[in-house]
């Protein structure tokens, strides 16, 4: 192989993996919007912190495949189980936070027809 292709090999390597972003995990989401936790039982104030609008905001910039989304998906249906969450308040988080989220946390969701 030639140095200009192997130069234009790497290149091509760079911007590919520039552009990657990393997909969060359900621990990592979990763990992201535990400033919301308060909120989301019911035990907090009427609208979220703005520590918990910045972790929507976080997880929804990680959510960027559909695969993820249908992952995060089934993390939060358990999470509303596990947690005792109000699937009430959980719904009003995206407005209050003004942030539109792809991935709902509502245990009703099928999260197979998630895109």
């Amino acid at each position: 192989m030639g140095s200009s292709q192997w130069v234009f090999g790497l290149v091509v390597i760079l911007i590919v993996s520039a552009n990657i972003v990393h997909a969060i995990t359900c621990p990592e989401a979990i763990t992201t919007l535990m400033p919301c936790l308060s909120f989301l039982v019911g035990y907090g104030p009427a609208a979220p912190a703005a520590a918990c609008c910045q972790g929507v905001q976080a997880v929804k910039d990680k959510a960027t495949t559909t695969q993820v989304r249908r992952d995060l998906c089934d993390c939060f249906k358990n999470a509303v189980k596990s947690f005792g969450i109000k699937t009430d308040r959980a719904k009003s988080l995206p407005q209050l936070c003004r942030v539109s989220t792809p991935v709902p946390i509502d245990p009703s969701v099928q999260c197979g027809s998630i895109q």
